[in-house]
């Protein structure tokens, strides 16, 4: 045991000073230096045009054109492109792959099933469990067409490609033609709502980062470095109070996340000053208004729309609803309608009267599936950032790149779960994609950082 453990730290010390000379490992995993490490290590750029040395696939064609479908809203192909990524997978010579996510996942459904038993809104519940299975299907589909690291960068490069020719441009075209909601830009159909479409542009913003970190010199890059300018300003175009905190949080999560924090403190603030300097003047009225939030007496002050006051009400008829149904709930989907009639309640302002939505994942979450339901939902998030957590810490020494594309993958989906505190995003088939994207691109860095030590390991212990 002790010979093997030093032939493992020698091989994991030649990797990190560059002297591994097997061809078969040196030719991918160039020398350089990484602006996150001090010292030479192996290079994880990613070479080539996108498209290029991808290994295609019906399965991985068919997630293309349904996340193109789904994003853009330009072709309804959606339903039929994930019929035909699902026949791919009946067709691929591989195993097909579960992660523990997915089994959680399962359960979740399996408890919505239970509620669906006792609850009493039985066709809202009928729908929502109809979307969840295929959500989990998208995300099975997802972990098996993205099985290689080259197949994971054109997943993501089509994604925000999508995101970036309809709901980023639509959004600010919208806002600068005079086409907005009381001075909040928008785009359609779900980007209509200001606070959603800012939620899911902080999911792109930590995708476009991950990009950047490991393209080479190019137009992939440039464009990534577009993006990094224009995603937070479309957010902070939308007023989303909500988005706002989650992306200062964002921020200071990225700069601690980095070796050289004074260097990416820099950039962060430089970005962060553009960004800030371009945004509308009711936006900082907006924020401002937050300091009036701490006491519930006050909320009438934090916005002439009253928002922040509806929502409060909003959420004690939530938290009601939570308390009197606490084990399985009111059933997936029928927060709505549970909602209209406890604010009938004489204890409730008629600020929350209707069928409201609950504005917050948390409190839709329990309110629908009880606390059990509840605990599911979060262990879902749970294992899969323990997961990319764990593999990040293990390769950010010798795969600094890859290191950071997961830790960028995890703030932006963090982000996404902050502002989730102001919106309901428990049905959103985009959250369970980023899921699973986080947990195939973590995958996929894994069996490289493996095969990268096997590999090295293997030479440098004298083996033939």
């Amino acid at each position: 045991m002790k010979q093997a453990a030093r032939s493992w730290r020698s091989a994991r010390s030649a990797i990190r000073q560059g002297l591994d000379s097997a061809p078969q490992i040196a030719a991918p995993w160039r020398e350089v230096a990484s602006p996150f490490a001090p010292g030479p290590v192996l290079s994880d750029r990613a070479e080539g045009m996108p498209w290029q040395n991808v290994g295609w696939s019906v399965s991985l064609v068919g997630l293309l054109c349904y996340i193109w479908a789904v994003t853009t809203y330009a072709v309804p192909i959606g339903q039929a492109s994930m019929i035909v990524a699902i026949v791919g997978l009946a067709m691929q010579r591989e195993s097909l792959r579960f992660p523990p996510f997915l089994w959680i996942f399962a359960a979740y459904l399996g408890w919505a099933f239970v509620g669906a038993s006792m609850t009493a809104y039985p066709q809202q519940v009928s729908l929502r469990i109809q979307l969840l299975w295929k959500v989990g299907l998208i995300a099975l589909v997802l972990v098996n067409a993205l099985r290689t690291r080259a197949q994971q960068r054109l997943f993501m490069f089509v994604f925000l490609a999508a995101f970036a020719l309809y709901p980023t441009r639509g959004a600010l075209f919208n806002y600068f033609g005079g086409y907005t909601v009381v001075g909040r830009a928008i785009w359609n159909y779900i980007y209509g709502n200001p606070n959603d479409l800012a939620a899911l542009t902080l999911l792109q913003l930590g995708m476009v980062l991950a990009i950047y970190v490991r393209e080479p010199k190019g137009w992939p890059k440039l464009a990534a470095i577009a993006g990094i300018v224009l995603l937070p300003f479309v957010i902070l175009l939308t007023q989303s109070r909500g988005a706002f905190l989650a992306i200062a949080a964002f921020g200071l999560l990225v700069i601690a996340g980095q070796r050289r924090r004074a260097r990416t403190f820099v950039v962060v603030a430089v970005v962060g000053a553009v960004v800030a300097m371009a945004a509308p003047d009711s936006l900082w009225e907006r924020i401002g208004g937050l300091r009036s939030a701490t006491n519930t007496e006050t909320l009438r002050e934090v916005d002439k729309e009253g928002s922040a006051e509806q929502r409060y009400e909003i959420w004690k008829v939530a938290r009601r609803i939570a308390i009197e149904n606490p084990i399985v709930g009111v059933g997936v989907g029928a927060y709505s309608q549970a909602h209209a009639q406890y604010a009938l309640r004489s204890e409730f302002s008629p600020l929350a009267g209707g069928a409201r939505d609950s504005h917050s994942t948390y409190l839709n979450v329990l309110a629908e599936s009880g606390l059990v339901g509840f605990i599911i939902f979060c262990s879902l998030f749970a294992n899969v950032f323990w997961y990319a957590e764990r593999v990040r810490r293990n390769v950010r020494e010798i795969l600094p790149g890859s290191g950071q594309q997961i830790l960028f993958l995890e703030l932006g989906l963090m982000a996404f779960l902050m502002a989730g505190i102001f919106g309901s995003f428990a049905g959103l088939a985009f959250t369970y994609i980023q899921l699973a994207l986080l947990w195939a691109v973590t995958n996929g860095i894994e069996r490289d950082h493996t095969a990268l030590l096997t590999g090295s390991a293997y030479r440098h212990s004298g083996s033939a």
